[in-house]
């Protein structure tokens, strides 16, 4: 099994969001949610839960997509899965496996191994701010609000 996610721009402040929504997946841009038809989807989160119950026997891959004007990076990972809702769905990476690059930038996704997840309203970070408050987004933070690999 493979979890891809894509991200291309920054999430926009709708994803700034409630824990049930990031629990449960959501869908913004049409209005119809994830059964939509592509062409009216702009972004989409599948949902922790349905990510921990894909992963949760650590044999998923993950590969990591990072677009930008300039260039293309795809990082790939074996054994990957996120922990359950009693965990606040803790991040776990396995072993770095290759990285196709335009430009070696070097992200290492790997500082991410073992965070908690943080939405605005369910703050789990080490920093002394709310950082998906201060970002308006929801992600795996760590002691920065801004780590390198978001």
């Amino acid at each position: 099994r493979r979890v891809h996610g894509k991200r291309e721009k920054p999430w926009t402040s709708a994803f700034a969001t409630a824990w049930r929504q990031a629990r449960d997946g959501l869908s913004y841009g049409g209005g119809c949610g994830v059964d939509c038809p592509k062409e009216f989807m702009k972004e989409t989160f599948f949902g922790l839960e349905s990510l921990h119950q894909l992963t949760k026997d650590g044999g998923a891959d993950l590969q990591i997509y990072i677009t930008d004007y300039f260039e293309n990076n795809v990082f790939n990972y074996k054994g990957f899965s996120i922990g359950p809702e009693s965990s606040n769905y803790e991040i776990r990476i396995g072993q770095f496996v290759e990285e196709t690059s335009t430009s070696n930038r070097g992200l290492d996704f790997m500082e991410l191994n073992g965070l908690p997840f943080s939405t605005n309203d369910k703050d789990n970070d080490n920093s002394t701010y709310n950082c998906a408050e201060k970002t308006a987004s929801m992600w795996w933070f760590g002691d920065s609000c801004y780590p390198k690999t978001n």
